[in-house]
């Protein structure tokens, strides 16, 4: 008898630990929400909801890339001096240099990819940590994106190009909701639904065996780098767009 009640009590301490582990961020968000819902009146409005969610939508972005790069094994440090490469590169093309904006953007979000890339073939080719790697890179854009800017922001865009980082739709959602909830699901369906988003499961969990069940290693490295130097590109963009300017000041921490 007593046997058995220790085994019970076992398993649900097992249970628990196991629970916590799982969900322990998710539930440590729920109390957090819970508390500011009773002491700030004013959290639960919707006013206030929609602003939280516009105010993250740019980390958010950039979260799905930063997920797929921590499952695979790897961590980039960045991410933060990305964003602000490309909303001063945006500022300089379009702005300084007339650009048309559309071609701006499309040359800003390819370099972000290719740039994240190159970092990503020296991870693979030399076996430098992504760490060490994307310090470099951290130190290097940001020092890039003041140089081109003088550290001074670049305006002003055209009045149209606001709604992208400021606009809403119907009139109530904020525009980088939307394309936040959008490249969430997208990401979702690459991580279940293709052989790439297994292949990052299969790196992360063991190199190894992933390599010796034909998965390349190298491809797959590169192109989550890849994917998020574009979103990193992306958010600044849609950041830009929002402030109006392209700024080297810029998402200051933004990797921590």
């Amino acid at each position: 008898m007593t046997g058995a009640v220790q085994t019970k009590s076992t398993t649900i301490r097992s249970r628990t630990s196991d629970l916590l582990s799982r969900s322990g961020l998710l539930i440590a968000l729920v109390l957090l929400f819970v508390a500011l819902a009773l002491f700030a009146p004013n959290f639960l409005t919707s006013r206030n909801l929609l602003n939280v969610l516009r105010a993250v939508a740019f980390n958010g972005i950039i979260a799905c890339g930063m997920t797929f790069m921590i499952i695979a094994g790897d961590i980039d440090v960045s991410v933060g001096s990305a964003v602000a490469w490309a909303s001063s590169l945006l500022g300089v093309l379009a702005i300084q240099h007339h650009w048309p904006l559309v071609l701006a953007v499309a040359f800003v979000l390819l370099q972000g990819a290719l740039i994240h890339a190159g970092a990503g073939y020296i991870r693979v080719r030399w076996s430098v940590p992504a760490f060490v790697v994307t310090l470099a890179l951290f130190m290097a854009l940001r020092g890039a994106a003041r140089l081109i800017t003088n550290a001074f922001p670049i305006t002003p865009f055209p009045d149209s190009f606001n709604f992208w980082g400021g606009g809403y739709i119907l009139e109530v959602i904020p525009v980088p909701v939307v394309i936040m909830a959008v490249v969430f699901l997208l990401f979702h369906f690459i991580s279940v639904r293709t052989v790439y988003g297994r292949s990052v499961y299969a790196v992360g969990g063991n190199e190894e065996s992933a390599r010796l069940s034909g998965i390349s290693v190298w491809r797959t490295r590169i192109v989550t780098f890849a994917l998020l130097g574009f979103l990193s590109a992306f958010s600044g963009i849609i950041l830009s767009s929002r402030i109006m300017s392209g700024s080297s000041n810029i998402a200051v921490g933004l990797e921590f």
